[in-house]
């Protein structure tokens, strides 16, 4: 075995958590259905509850980045916060779907509400640690992609599983909500089964736990100041923002305007939901070598932009796929669109990872966890903007939730808005990534640099 070049176990045992991780999308996928749809909740209310707690996931996401970075055990840094952390997910997701429909609409928004906060706390206690695990278990530029690789094989393989939950909610059960709390059900023993398998296979560096305590302070302001990891950062949330300002408008647009708000458009629209997100992540399961491969013998910049430019045309796409006369022509747009998201998922961490050699440079500290949760902190906000408006997004189209059919020129408007707006997101992100300095020699020779730092501080000593 190479140098730097890990047990494949060790690889798919941490990338094991790319599910656990991914199913947090189940939520956006499943609150405006259940909450909205089937409850009767203002839409706008919704991405209020769903706004704030990803606000407080993001602001929490720096001090736990500090408490994993400082934490000192027998068992390492890193993975008995990772333990902690995949159980309260188990316990905290079925939570989720279990309310009382016969709650008056400001009960159910503030319970939905409750539920969030205390469900992206327990994400935050075990996705910092897991990303700064995942970052360090190795310093080799290619290796890094190929660790990432199996969090994009384990992420894109959940999406088998998303794609259908809300067509899973009717096969549970007739009532939708009732449905819900068995898929809630099963999803946290998921999550809680793959978020804790990094802790027993996956070993950290030991040299880390030896180094300073670092400040909370300087870790933060010092982690934004790094300009290749601050233009990764915002070129991912511009794509971030687009995608969740409509991802909750495939179900209207199905409903209201591929189905025509028929007696069965609810059902039949979770059915193509379903279907194309399977197909999708089988597609991406398939391609994921592919992207591994070339980012490796094309760069990770090139193999980015890429990807992010096909993501673009799948957005665009919608305008001609969501087709009343042919309502499975838009399976084009997923199967598109999920392969070349793996670009994303896959790449953007491994550039994390060497980005935190250019701060060991900087700082002589390791501080994976930091960077993990700024990153995090960054993202959650772009997830939280592109949530909170999505609400306001269908009301400005003029969508009225308790009418079964809509005006067509609110039909008209959200149609446009559901082509455009990520499309123009996705490709501002290509524009920034454009300009992302660090390429395979400038890390081989940071490296190098680091390693005749480390050397002369141990003859000095």
């Amino acid at each position: 075995m190479k140098k730097n070049q890990l047990p494949r176990y060790q690889k798919i045992a941490w990338g094991m958590g790319g599910m656990t991780n991914d199913l947090i999308n189940v939520i956006s996928v499943l609150a405006i259905p259940i909450y909205s749809i089937a409850l009767g909740v203002n839409p706008a209310w919704i991405g209020i509850a769903l706004m704030i707690p990803r606000l407080w996931d993001a602001v929490s996401d720096p001090i736990m980045g500090h408490i994993s970075d400082n934490f000192r055990s027998r068992w390492g840094r890193r993975r008995p916060l990772i333990l902690v952390g995949a159980i309260l997910l188990g316990i905290s997701f079925p939570l989720l779907w279990t309310p009382n429909p016969a709650w008056g609409k400001n009960v159910l928004s503030v319970y939905l509400l409750v539920m969030l906060i205390g469900y992206y706390t327990a994400y935050t206690i075990w996705s910092v640690p897991w990303n700064a695990l995942g970052y360090e278990m190795t310093s080799d530029y290619n290796e890094r992609t190929r660790v990432q690789a199996w969090r994009a094989f384990f992420g894109t393989s959940a999406g088998l599983f998303i794609a259908w939950t809300y067509k899973f909610c009717f096969l549970f059960n007739e009532n939708e909500v009732v449905g819900a709390r068995y898929v809630g059900l099963l999803i946290g023993l998921i999550m809680m089964g793959t978020g804790i398998a990094s802790v027993f296979f996956c070993r950290e560096r030991v040299e880390a736990q030896k180094q300073e305590k670092i400040k909370l302070g300087p870790a933060f302001t010092t982690t934004l100041k790094n300009r290749p990891f601050l233009m990764v950062c915002g070129s991912l949330t511009l794509f971030i923002i687009g995608y969740f300002l409509v991802q909750p408008m495939a179900i209207y647009v199905n409903i209201y305007y591929v189905f025509k708000g028929s007696e069965t458009a609810r059902n039949a629209a979770a059915t193509l939901t379903g279907l194309g997100g399977m197909l999708g992540a089988i597609l991406g399961l398939l391609t994921i070598p592919g992207i591994s491969w070339l980012a490796t013998h094309w760069g990770k910049k090139k193999t980015l932009m890429l990807g992010m430019i096909i993501t673009a045309f799948s957005f665009f796409s919608q305008i001609w796929t969501f087709m009343p006369a042919h309502p499975y022509m838009q399976l084009i747009s997923f199967c598109i669109r999920a392969p070349s998201i793996a670009f994303i998922w896959l790449i953007i961490p491994s550039m994390v990872a060497d980005i935190c050699d250019v701060d060991e440079l900087n700082t002589g500290l390791r501080r994976e966890g930091m960077y993990g949760a700024v990153y995090g902190l960054i993202l959650k906000i772009g997830v939280s903007i592109g949530l909170c408006l999505s609400g306001f997004l269908l009301t400005l189209a003029g969508i009225v939730p308790s009418v079964k059919v809509q005006s067509p020129e609110s039909i008209s408007n959200l149609r446009i808005l559901f082509s455009a707006v990520p499309f123009v997101f996705t490709l501002a992100g290509v524009v920034l990534i454009y300009f992302y300095p660090l390429t395979e020699q400038k890390v081989n020779e940071l490296k190098k640099e680091i390693d005749d730092m480390k050397n002369k501080k141990s003859q000095e000593a």
